[in-house]
This record gives structure tokens, C-alpha cells and sequence, in this order.
């Protein structure tokens, strides 16, 4: 008995190692829970509760941790400017935004309140650019005449 849990265990770990490099190569597409479960070779359902035991939290939390992570780095040693990068990691939230299958109502919020990010930035940076710049061309006039 004890022979065949430990079988079992190997070959559920197997497949958890299979769905978590298949992860870490397609994290700029969806992955949908179906699509993930397809590469275990189990049901969603199964999929989820053997996933969330063995790696220790849900599907959607690792995805969403590593995809904000590899932001993270892109910001720490990349060049690229900020607004960019926050571009990019929004725009991978767009397939959530988007998404019809079960789940949507959980995942279609979360993506809102992201791409929304994403224009509070845009915002800031109007803010900060534009509207001094607007102000020094055309606030100056009113001094001058006083």
C-alpha cells in the first residue's frame, strides 16, 4: 500500500513539474485552468486541489506572483522606462479581461482594476508633465498683465 502512495506521489509530482515549466514558458499568453489541467493529464478540478497542495497556493495566485515578479525584475535591471513596463505587465492581463470561460467573474475585476492601473499612470504622468508645461506657456501671461 505504502508503495503505491509513493507512486502516486512521484507521478503527481511529475506532472505538477510538467505544468509549472510549461508555466514559466507561455506566462506572456492566457492560461486558463482547462488548458493547465490538459498538461497534467487531469481534470480541472482535480488539478487544482492536487496543485494547490503540492505547490502551496492556487493556479491564478502563482501565475499572477510570478508574472508581477518578472515585472519586478524587468524594473530592477532594465533600461526601460517604467511607464513602459507597466504597460507590458498590464497588457498580460488583458486575456483576463477578456476571458468567458468559468471563473470570468472573479478574473474580469482583477483585470479592470490592473489595465486601470495603467491609465492612473498615464494620469500621473499628464500631471506631472503636461499640465506644467501647459501652466508655464500660458499661466505666465496672467503675471505679466497684473
Amino acid at each position: 500500500m505504502s508503495s503505491s502512495r509513493s507512486t502516486t506521489e512521484m507521478d503527481y509530482s511529475e506532472r505538477v513539474m510538467r505544468v509549472l515549466n510549461f508555466i514559466q514558458k507561455n506566462l506572456d499568453r492566457p492560461l486558463p485552468l482547462e488548458d493547465l489541467a490538459a498538461v497534467a493529464c487531469f481534470s480541472p478540478y482535480h488539478f487544482h486541489r492536487v496543485f494547490r497542495g503540492m505547490v502551496g497556493e492556487s493556479v491564478k495566485q502563482h501565475v499572477r506572483r510570478l508574472r508581477l515578479e518578472r515585472a519586478a525584475q524587468h524594473l530592477k535591471v532594465s533600461e526601460r522606462p517604467v511607464l513602459m513596463t507597466a504597460l507590458v505587465a498590464s497588457l498580460s492581463f488583458l486575456p483576463m479581461a477578456m476571458a468567458t470561460s468559468a471563473g470570468a467573474e472573479v478574473q474580469r475585476p482583477l483585470a479592470t482594476v490592473v489595465i486601470g492601473g495603467l491609465c492612473t499612470c498615464t494620469c500621473t504622468l499628464l500631471t506631472l508633465l503636461v499640465l506644467p508645461a501647459i501652466y508655464a506657456r500660458f499661466g505666465g501671461h496672467a503675471k505679466e498683465s497684473a
